[in-house]
């Protein structure tokens, strides 16, 4: 059989929130119908049990007129992926070709590939999983399969979980399996119903690389030695979110950086340039920016190990110039840092603050500021 390509089958993620699939979290909400889904125009399924000796899903394809680069085995038994020519690659034509294999009989199940809101593809099966109420025995699980028109029940404490039946049906499309699992979902008896979907996952572990020309240099983020932050890991799963604002405690932030993902911040030293520097000597806060949120995949500079949250200046510093030099030191007044501290309070929906600063003596206005913001939801670093 001919190899299915990533841009023909997409290799994907996927939750148990869609495609008539719900989950304890979603238990609120019925899954949807075929009609409510979007289609992958680019492929179908079909299935014939594997427990037939006599029918061979790839061979009845055959039969139907598929070419063998057209068709590929799904890893799971009885199961083949269908591709559909490009200049055929409509919702009309998928649903008119699942029709036609439906009408002849010959298949077990045949069903579109459905697609979730980040177009990402699964398909439902014939059987479904269904978690019953706690301590419902196996006789009203089967009255309530009977009344539905379900199937039978396979087992009733599916991979150990209480409730938890597993159901083969007897439905041929997959708009029926979403359908039964809709009826399945609504019952008093139940807190959720889906569909045994086949779905594919996207291998993790490669490491996302960005186009950020300086990136190589960032060892901190990423080295062979492998004594690094674990950055391209971390940006496979999530980049930051743009609901998240950092609050940088420092000497200010350059305001019109090119490669900083930020909004202006504020200025505690008696400033008014909404937390960019007030002197050359002002550059320890930009630099503590970057490497927050420095812009990824913008063939510029380099990228902050949470790029996709913005930063915002809470400048409660000044570095020191000091007989011709700037020091590498940073000046305050505990009223400065108490004021900046206690706006980072409103200063984001959710708002996390960094603080690469410390030494000296301790003060207590600042530590009461720290625990009092602590307790209102801000997150301090």
């Amino acid at each position: 059989m001919a190899s299915l390509t990533v841009s023909a089958l997409r290799t994907a993620a996927i939750t148990l929130a869609a495609c008539g699939l719900g989950s304890a979290a979603m238990a609120e909400t019925a899954p949807p119908t075929a009609e409510m889904l979007s289609v992958d125009r680019t492929m179908f399924a079909a299935f014939i049990d594997p427990a037939d000796p006599n029918r061979d899903v790839v061979d009845l394809l055959a039969a139907h007129g598929y070419l063998e680069d057209e068709i590929q085995r799904s890893s799971s038994p009885g199961w083949a992926y269908v591709l559909v020519p490009p200049k055929l690659h409509s919702r009309a034509d998928i649903e008119r070709r699942v029709q036609g294999l439906l009408d002849a009989g010959t298949f077990d199940m045949v069903t579109p590939v459905y697609l979730d809101d980040a177009s990402l593809p699964r398909f439902p099966t014939r059987d479904l999983l269904v978690q019953f109420e706690t301590g419902t025995e196996a006789n009203v699980m089967n009255m309530v399969i009977e009344q539905t028109g379900a199937g039978s029940l396979l087992n009733a404490n599916f991979a150990g979980t209480p409730g938890l039946a597993h159901i083969r049906s007897d439905v041929r499309s997959g708009a029926d399996a979403l359908q039964l699992a809709r009826e399945l979902h609504n019952r008093p008896e139940t807190t959720f119903a889906h569909s045994d979907s086949i779905y594919w996952a996207e291998r993790h572990g490669g490491g996302y690389i960005p186009n950020d020309p300086q990136f190589p240099s960032q060892w901190a983020l990423n080295q062979a030695s492998d004594q690094d932050m674990d950055a391209p890991e971390a940006w496979e799963l999530t980049t930051g979110s743009e609901s998240v604002t950092v609050v940088v405690f420092d000497s200010g932030i350059q305001q019109n950086h090119p490669d900083l993902n930020q909004i202006s911040g504020q200025d505690f030293t008696g400033g008014s340039n909404g937390g960019g520097p007030n002197s050359s000597c002002d550059n320890h806060g930009t630099a503590v920016a970057g490497c927050i949120a420095a812009t990824i995949d913008n063939n510029l500079g380099l990228v902050g190990i949470a790029p996709g949250c913005k930063v915002r200046a809470g400048k409660i510093f000044n570095e020191i110039f000091l007989i011709f030099f700037c020091l590498p030191f940073l000046e305050s007044q505990d009223s400065w840092t108490v004021a900046g501290i206690n706006w980072s309070v409103n200063a984001g929906d959710r708002v996390v603050t960094n603080s690469s600063w410390g030494g000296g003596s301790g003060s207590a206005a600042i530590s009461s500021a720290f625990s009092t913001t602590r307790s209102q939801g801000v997150l301090h670093f």
